[in-house]
């Protein structure tokens, strides 16, 4: 059993030589070896049967156990029919692993809330409502515009249609933006983006980006003309999750989803893709899609502690991957969600479908109560 994976592995080229080894196991039951020549056997007993005695021959003596010869097929049988639990307990994944055909996470990380393999367990929502005030999705329009989107502006290179917003359209030097225009005030919460980034030619790039900041950027075309973190400004305070297209530093990591700490007057390190800037990274591969296949990211906040899930696919059903945590979050109370996209000489369609929020009954009616005592 223990060269079954060997000996199934129908790609090796030499089949004949597996079928072989896969008999040598039972050979000593079947083949006895040979009598030595140097004592000669003892003189036949004579409770031996009638017919060993006439043909003048005494038994072997004991070497070991013999079995009939038709017991070679029972074994072999055995051995066909345990080689495949053999070989599937072998390569049965661990729960932290992923499936065939699944993207594959790297978990680096820096400073604080360096991410683990396996996250820390978060209870599940309770009766969780859909947060209006914070979610955005399609019909995005209807035929009574209004100039522009509930709770939420847009602008730069931003596009609005019924179905999807295009932050980013396949044109070098984009930028597009979209903020909520409520502060976020939920001590819980879970938000579920779902997007796509696509175009016709690799590499694409920049890629998008999903904030909680302490203020919106609307950055003026005319005027503001300096670089941007994947659309904001780059001196932000709070959290962002970046969806990097483009493999600046060719090490093969990309696309690559990072989370970084907003730090006023901070050097982000661009040419190498946010390596030693992010707090939790992981490689996976968001960019082309099937048509009609999104990609989700379900970010959890609980207490002070934030987790990311990534997948390929809309169906909640569809397995997610766990990208990271951070953990001391707290301080991200009263900040702002946006939703962000750029390109550069290389370009792609950056589009979002859907960015909902969910909470428990009760977190809704403690913002609720913020909210309008601010407004008070």
């Amino acid at each position: 059993i223990s060269l079954c994976p060997w000996i199934s592995d129908v790609s090796s080229p030499v089949p004949f030589f597996r079928g072989l080894l896969l008999l040598l196991p039972p050979l000593p039951f079947f083949f006895p070896p040979l009598p030595s020549t140097a004592t000669p056997h003892p003189p036949a007993p004579s409770s031996f049967p009638a017919n060993k005695m006439a043909l003048g021959q005494a038994p072997r003596p004991s070497h070991g156990l013999a079995l009939p010869l038709g017991a070679l097929l029972p074994l072999l049988l055995l051995c066909v029919a345990l080689c495949p639990l053999a070989v599937d307990a072998q390569h049965f994944p661990s729960p932290h692993s992923p499936r065939h055909g699944q993207p594959v996470f790297h978990h680096t990380g820096g400073g604080a809330g360096i991410p683990s393999q396996v996250p820390d367990i978060i209870p599940p929502q309770q009766n969780a409502e859909l947060v209006v005030l914070h979610s955005l999705h399609a019909p995005f329009i209807s035929e009574w515009w209004q100039g522009g989107v509930d709770y939420w502006e847009f602008g730069g290179s931003t596009v609005v249609t019924d179905k999807l917003i295009r932050l980013a359209h396949q044109r070098q030097s984009q930028t597009g933006w979209l903020y909520n225009v409520v502060p976020n005030y939920l001590p819980s919460w879970e938000a579920t983006l779902l997007f796509r980034v696509h175009g016709p030619i690799t590499p694409g790039a920049d890629g998008l980006a999903l904030w909680l900041m302490a203020y919106p950027y609307r950055p003026n075309p005319l005027t503001d003309h300096g670089p941007t973190l994947w659309g904001n400004d780059p001196n932000f305070s709070g959290l962002g999750i970046i969806f990097d297209s483009y493999d600046n530093d060719g090490q093969g990591d990309s696309p690559v989803v990072s989370i970084v700490r907003g730090n006023p007057g901070h050097a982000w390190d661009i040419d190498r893709d946010l390596t030693k800037d992010a707090v939790a990274r992981c490689v996976f591969d968001f960019r082309n899609t099937a048509p009609g296949e999104l990609v989700r990211a379900r970010v959890r906040l609980w207490r002070d502690t934030l987790q990311l899930y990534l997948a390929r696919g809309d169906d909640p059903n569809t397995r997610e991957m766990f990208c990271g945590q951070v953990s001391s979050v707290s301080d991200l109370d009263g900040y702002y969600f946006g939703i962000t996209a750029t390109t550069g000489h290389l370009t792609d369609n950056h589009d979002i479908y859907s960015f909902v929020v969910t909470a428990e009954p009760e977190a809704v009616r403690e913002e609720d109560a913020r909210l309008h005592a601010a407004v008070a």
